[in-house]
């Protein structure tokens, strides 16, 4: 195999924040090349949700939503959560899976979609593919790597032998179990076997069951046959996820008579005809890496953090690493900051990782009450209590209340679009209470934009590869010399419907600009009075690690 060239940076792994890690680095003007040890996209089902925030980054990186959206599920199909018996039996009740409606873009650039996760890898890989600087090396393995001052080199082995490559910076992005990860001697933080289970993915057409309750999940909630369904794609790809006790999580004990014998007990009925595609086990943790950085190597993705499924945060909070740490390295790569502000992504990133992370174990959390509700006090009584439950669903507030007590488990718009890295305390805001601010760190929030022709949000402009100084209407910029900052002034260089400068006043009266950073966050304020050359370039320099 030989030494391969040199790149700017080497990826391993590429699921979805490998892939979308090297998109946003070809947009800052980087190579990559990404290590995959699997020889083609995995075709089981996992993660569903990619919300408006990721939807977003990636209209930046070059894809555009629509495309995402072509491949996603519609909202008649996945925008509701169901709870039953079985799917057969007693209809429990249902609430809305997050925000697909047109209302939430009064908030939002996107709305969230599901779409199965080798639908949108296959999306990022095709992308990836077709840019000139991002190569990929398919069946391939990753055997170690070494780092000095100057260059990392890893160690590789596919079919046609051993080699190594050099880059300047290493990303891992080799998943939840990251062997990398384990070879830099990085400890991960927090409870690491939750609970274990076992995923059956099936297809099957369950329309007739289902009827005129579709939704993206439906969970089983009958003692002898405790499971959810998640469909995919079309409708007729689904996964069973069973809980499964400590020892257990093992394939080789799921055959295929046991595995159908878990589908049947779901579906509440044996005259449905259905197809075991793939068994697989999987341990729920709530983890975060002590540390995302070593030297020139840094975690990404489930590689620096794991989360319970609840909430669909994991895949979407791996694109934001993605997003934070590119345009920190090409900005140490063009020599206009200090390899300092590369710590400033663990301490930015680990901290929306340790939020998300406990908000997914709340959401599990919470699921454990509906369940102790449904099945009552007395472990002798389970069956009675649960049918007594569901002989009166149709009139029971009791059981309504206890479901739409799991409303937030389903709607965490808060934590998807408003997360900030000002170190800001927000746990007073319920995760579905998203007030848009414009507090340094917080993200430009949302507002429809004319721009080059073209209707677009000013969260997706301001995600440039420099940094901006977003003024408003009534207000000069002071002269400027810099070779990572572009002016951007209200109708001038965009227009927008509703007066982008009156909402800036709104805010605060006194706010005249901002300086914002390359993903679309707040470095910066400027009063009329308080802005000019020296501290626009004192608030630039700070920005980049420089003071």
């Amino acid at each position: 195999m030989g030494v391969r060239g040199e790149y700017d940076v080497l990826i391993v792994g590429a699921g979805p924040s490998g892939m979308a890690m090297a998109l946003l680095l070809a947009k800052h003007g980087l190579t990559s090349h990404i290590i995959e040890r699997r020889p083609a996209i995995l075709q089981a089902p996992r993660a569903h949700a990619v919300n408006g925030k990721t939807i977003e980054i990636c209209a930046t990186a070059g894809i555009a939503a629509d495309e995402i959206y072509a491949a996603g599920m519609p909202k008649a199909r996945g925008g509701r959560v169901n709870f039953w018996s079985t799917l057969s039996g007693t209809y429990l009740g249902g609430l809305p899976y997050e925000r697909q409606d047109d209302a939430v873009l009064g908030q939002a650039s996107h709305k969230l979609i599901n779409i199965s996760q080798p639908q949108f890898e296959a999306i990022l890989n095709r992308h990836c593919d077709a840019n000139p600087r991002i190569t990929m090396s398919r069946a391939t393995l990753c055997t170690g790597f070494t780092q000095n001052a100057d260059h990392v080199q890893l160690q590789v082995e596919a079919d046609d032998g051993e080699g190594e490559l050099v880059a300047d910076y290493l990303i891992a992005a080799d998943g939840a179990g990251s062997p990398l990860r384990a070879a830099m001697g990085i400890e991960m933080e927090g409870p690491d076997a939750l609970q274990h289970f076992i995923t059956v993915n099936f297809h099957a057409d369950l329309s007739a069951l289902i009827k005129d309750k579709p939704a993206i999940l439906h969970w089983i909630m009958s003692p002898e046959a405790s499971s959810t369904l998640i469909s995919y794609d079309d409708g007729t790809n689904w996964v069973l996820m069973h809980s499964c006790p400590p020892g257990e999580e093992d394939a080789a004990l799921y055959d295929d008579a046991r595995c159908r014998a878990l589908i049947t007990a779901a579906l509440g009925c044996d005259d449905i005809d259905f197809t075991i595609k793939d068994v697989s086990p999987w341990v729920m943790t709530a983890q975060v890496a002590a540390q995302y950085r070593q030297a020139r190597a840094f975690l990404v993705g489930d590689a620096a953090h794991r989360f319970p499924p609840a909430g669909g945060l994991g895949l979407n909070t791996g694109i934001g690493d993605a997003q934070n740490l590119a345009w920190k390295l090409a900005m140490v790569k063009r020599g206009l900051a200090d390899d300092k502000l590369l710590d400033s992504y663990e301490s930015e990133r680990k901290a929306v990782a340790e939020v998300n992370s406990s908000q997914s174990l709340e959401n599990a959390m919470r699921m454990i009450e509906l369940f102790g509700f449904l099945l009552g006090p007395d472990p002798e009584n389970i069956a009675a209590h649960f049918e007594k439950i569901c002989a009166t669903a149709d009139t029971s507030q009791e059981l309504a209340d206890a479901i739409a007590g799991q409303s937030l488990h389903f709607d965490s718009l808060r934590l998807q679009i408003g997360y900030s890295y000002g170190g800001y305390d927000d746990t007073g805001l319920d995760i579905n209470d998203y007030r848009p601010q414009m507090r340094l760190g917080d993200s430009v929030p949302h507002h429809a934009i004319q721009h080059q022709g073209n209707k677009i949000s000013l969260t997706e402009f301001l995600q440039d590869t420099d940094f901006t100084l977003l003024l408003r209407k009534d207000i000069d910029a002071p002269p400027l010399e810099n070779g990572c900052l572009r002016v951007a002034r209200d109708g001038v260089d965009f227009t927008a419907e509703m007066d982008w400068s009156a909402h800036l006043r709104a805010h605060d009266e006194a706010l005249a600009a901002l300086l914002v950073r390359p993903d679309g966050h707040i470095a910066a304020h400027f009063s009329a009075d308080t802005l000019s050359s020296d501290a626009v370039v004192g608030a630039l320099a700070r920005a980049l690690g420089k003071s």
